[in-house]
């Protein structure tokens, strides 16, 4: 008898797919997996044996207009999305092919990303009339800004009062600007306008609105979120909702490694030099890099090498971008590692501060040293709770100098408070069961 459907909806990001991967092991025991995304992703999942079903189009109230134009080659950008905005295409075209997702694949359960929370009004009438259960899936720490809580958006330590309280400022101040840019650019059919538009479209319950803001997405009450973190990973100001509940870290240890063929040529390498005396191993990821970051990234990698070829110790890097500059030889550099096995052997994880890389370096005990490179992510607000608990410190990608670069490299691997803490935080996840997660998740999937 064929087990009935479960369906990951995920947004567009290889970290959204790679933290929901555990869980998604987890329920392969009652139900078959399926995860739902753009085609571009196909990969991604299958490299990991799940089934997946690939999707054409993007969520909608979210800006994306502009870049589905920029796809189709439009040499009238502007009136391109205009018009797409006023005859609300994107909603639409998201309607009917999730509607026909649900069709073929008769799921009795979804999860939909937190990030893409549009979707759940595109698929409301839809999930009442086939009586589907569904509910939220967070990759990230949760996003609802609190009165007295930093946004994730903001590496602003909660206990400094006043920059805590400017910090909102900013925040509120920011949202009304691009709402009034919005409004007078697409005459009156910003982000907000189009999902409200949906929003009474579909006869949302007024009881699922909410007036909590996110910096990412709408937010909705009473609709079950599954937080793929940990509570004490958070803030103590950052507070759950009760329709809120963590899952823990759900650290997917078990993935197959993708690596590039240089990274298996030269292995040998790396490993020989770590044999002798007074070497050890620095590992660099940023994850993917876009061509918008690309620039300051390189920049920083470059003052990173300098810093180690002064020393005897060994960095790895990982990154997606051609660098023209010389390595010393004991600096590796690869399209892409296997990154879980790296930082088994690594003294310090420098890394951008993706949650999915924190929750690798717990797992493996890894002292991180983060540099934030987009602060339009939760990569701040990672790197504050990452200083705050103690797992490692925090730089500036642009201003730190290789002398403060080679300082704080030092500190993470000669003060022993760090992997201690780490080591405290990973005993705290392992009472996070895979299995206790789904039965978590079941219990409470509306």
């Amino acid at each position: 008898m064929e087990k009935p459907r479960f369906i990951f909806l995920i947004y567009h990001g290889t970290g959204h797919f790679h933290a929901c991967f555990q869980l998604a092991r987890a329920l392969e025991e009652q139900y078959t997996v399926v995860f739902a995304g753009l085609s571009i992703f196909k990969n991604v999942v299958e490299n990991q044996r799940f089934k997946f079903y690939p999707l054409s189009t993007v969520p909608f109230g979210m800006g994306f207009e502009k870049w589905v134009n920029q796809q189709k080659g439009q040499k009238f950008l502007y009136f391109s999305v205009l018009k797409d905005r006023w005859k609300n295409r994107l909603f639409h075209e998201r309607t009917t092919e999730l509607n026909r997702m649900l069709t073929e694949l008769n799921p009795g359960h979804i999860l939909i990303d937190s990030m893409q929370s549009s979707d759940f009004i595109v698929l409301y009438p839809a999930l009442q009339r086939h009586g589907i259960r569904y509910g939220f899936i967070q990759t990230m720490i949760s996003t609802i800004v609190q009165e007295h809580c930093p946004p994730l958006t903001s590496n602003a330590l909660p206990s400094n009062k006043k920059e805590t309280r400017r910090v909102l400022r900013n925040f509120t101040l920011q949202r009304f600007k691009d709402r009034m840019k919005g409004k007078l650019l697409f005459l009156g059919k910003d982000n907000v306008a189009i999902v409200r538009q949906a929003i009474r479209k579909n006869k949302i319950p007024k009881i699922f609105l909410s007036k909590h803001r996110s910096p990412f997405s709408t937010v909705f009450n009473l609709i079950p979120e599954f937080i793929l973190s940990l509570p004490e990973f958070d803030i103590p100001e950052n507070k759950i909702a009760n329709h809120q509940h963590h899952l823990g870290f759900l650290t997917d240890t078990s993935r197959n490694a993708a690596a590039s063929q240089d990274y298996w040529n030269r292995s040998g390498e790396i490993w020989n030099l770590l044999k002798e005396e007074n070497r050890n191993l620095i590992y660099c990821s940023f994850g993917t890099v876009s061509v918008n970051d690309s620039t300051r990234i390189s920049l920083f990698i470059k003052k990173l090498i300098y810093v180690i070829s002064k020393t005897r110790d060994v960095l790895v890097i990982s990154f997606n971008q051609q660098l023209d500059i010389e390595l010393p030889e004991n600096v590796f550099m690869f399209t892409s590692v296997p990154q879980l096995g790296l930082l088994e052997k690594a003294k310090v994880f420098i890394s951008h501060g993706g949650l999915n890389a924190i929750k690798e370096a717990v797992h493996a005990g890894v002292p991180l040293l983060v540099f934030p490179v987009d602060s339009r992510t939760d990569q701040p607000g990672n790197a504050m709770r990452v200083v705050f608990h103690g797992l490692g410190l925090q730089g500036n990608l642009v201003h730190d100098t290789p002398s403060e670069i080679q300082n704080k490299i030092n500190r993470l691997m000669n003060n022993p408070s760090f992997p201690e803490r780490l080591n405290a935080l990973r005993f705290q996840d392992k009472n996070y069961l895979p299995s206790q997660a789904v039965e978590l998740l079941l219990s409470k999937i509306k």
